[in-house]
């Protein structure tokens, strides 16, 4: 199981602090964070090297988009995308409020179902994918 804590702390000097681990897949090849993608360069992720997306990332604007699966949904699934595209989707915002707005619009029967959490400086948000929609929470 995957793990990601957060202290999110508006106005703080330090506003968001995420600790996590990517641990239920290892033998699922990945790329330590880096710019990995020419036509993505704000974005700084760990890559799966599988389906090229990421789990965690940061963009130059400072939002923190993470995904996690939820139970019963782990890897890869014929007909389905890769999540791991959505956090470069959140990462093309310049807000957590943008990021989560795209992401709550998307066909969410293309993908397994996932939380995810993005956050800025501001805002910060809570997404649950059930395959059959997305909630805001």
């Amino acid at each position: 199981m995957c793990t990601l804590i957060i202290r999110w702390h508006p106005g703080d000097d330090w506003p968001l602090i995420i600790g996590s681990n990517r641990d239920e897949m290892k033998t699922r090849q990945s790329k330590p964070p880096g710019r990995h993608w020419p036509d993505r360069p704000e974005i700084i992720a760990g890559i799966d090297e599988t389906a090229g997306g990421s789990w965690l990332g940061v963009n130059d604007f400072g939002v923190v988009a993470a995904i996690l699966n939820r139970s019963n949904s782990l890897g890869p699934k014929e007909g389905k995308r890769s999540r791991g595209e959505l956090v470069l989707e959140a990462l093309d915002h310049a807000d957590a409020s943008d990021a989560a707005e795209a992401i709550t619009s998307i066909n969410e029967k293309a993908y397994r179902s996932f939380n995810m959490i993005l956050a800025d400086n501001r805002d910060a948000f809570w997404l649950k994918h059930t395959e059959t929609a997305v909630f805001l929470k």
